[in-house]
């Protein structure tokens, strides 16, 4: 297998030099076609996913959001910095997590440079949640870093919601965590069918989410987006261990200028405290 994995492939960078460092490097790394097919890996890459890997197969053989591939496929082939993605492969019993990044070779045709990041043990809440199944923390600052620095090289704005489920713990506390796990679920579900699937969205841990938004028009999207959130929200949690009312919080703040991604973040925490400071079950605007 490993002599069909290293068939001979135009590479685009004609340097000995690179050939070598591609093979030998202990960073997994693959080339990959236009449409994303594996042309060839080098041995890192080989030896964690063995006879899994076949030249001509798309990539990423266990994703569950084709989307997300896409957006990076595009964002690679454009140029953009490289987009960051949650993966998973099961061989023999043992699950690989990692996260891949893609970054554009230029040549006689233009290729695709996957390459892994390999995260021991299972999936940590900084990449993915384990309850909800959204991004974690660390993953969503990466996004969110890139969408800021596409925000000021093309004068758009962006907007950046964080949302709390403010009586989670008290439900816990007289639920049990199950029933709070079954809440958060149910909160995850709602906010992503009122979102687009090019919006990321994260959970931050405990009760809170956070919602990025790339190219909103103006204030009043964005807080037309936040009221329809809220209202999804305030629907009550129907279980079969009981009926649920959330009480829920959101604040929103709009990127424009030359701000930083702490700024950002310092001021939709603000925003998010302002509603919680008016008592809560509403929602507050930045500019």
């Amino acid at each position: 297998m490993a002599d069909t994995q290293t068939q001979s492939v135009d590479i685009p960078v004609s340097s000995e030099v690179f050939v070598h460092a591609f093979e030998q490097v202990p960073v997994p790394l693959a080339l990959l076609d236009q449409l994303g097919r594996w042309l060839v890996a080098n041995a890192s890459m080989r030896e964690i996913l063995g006879t899994r890997l076949h030249p001509g197969d798309d990539w990423l053989l266990c994703l569950e959001s084709p989307d997300e591939v896409a957006l990076a496929q595009k964002a690679a082939l454009d140029g953009e910095a490289q987009t960051q993605i949650p993966v998973q492969w099961t061989a023999s019993e043992q699950a690989l997590e990692a996260l891949a990044s893609l970054r554009r070779l230029d040549g006689h045709e233009p290729r695709l440079l996957l390459s892994l990041q390999v995260l021991p043990g299972s999936l940590t809440p900084g990449i993915q949640d384990t309850v909800t199944g959204l991004i974690g923390h660390a993953l969503f600052m990466d996004r969110l870093n890139l969408a800021m620095a596409r925000q000021r090289r093309n004068r758009t704005e962006l907007s950046l919601m964080m949302v709390s489920v403010d009586n989670l713990v008290p439900i816990g506390a007289q639920q049990g965590p199950s029933i709070a796990d079954a809440v958060i679920q149910e909160v995850a579900s709602r906010i992503q069918s009122c979102v687009r699937r090019s919006d990321s969205l994260a959970r931050l841990g405990g009760d809170s989410f956070a919602l990025l938004f790339e190219e909103v028009g103006n204030s009043l999207e964005a807080i037309a987006l936040a009221g329809k959130i809220f209202d999804a929200l305030r629907q009550e949690v129907v279980l079969d261990e009981g009926t649920f009312s959330l009480d829920v919080s959101i604040g929103t703040v709009m990127a424009r200028g030359e701000q930083e991604t702490w700024q950002l973040m310092q001021k939709v925490d603000q925003a998010l405290y302002q509603a919680q400071k008016n008592g809560g079950n509403t929602y507050e605007l930045v500019v």
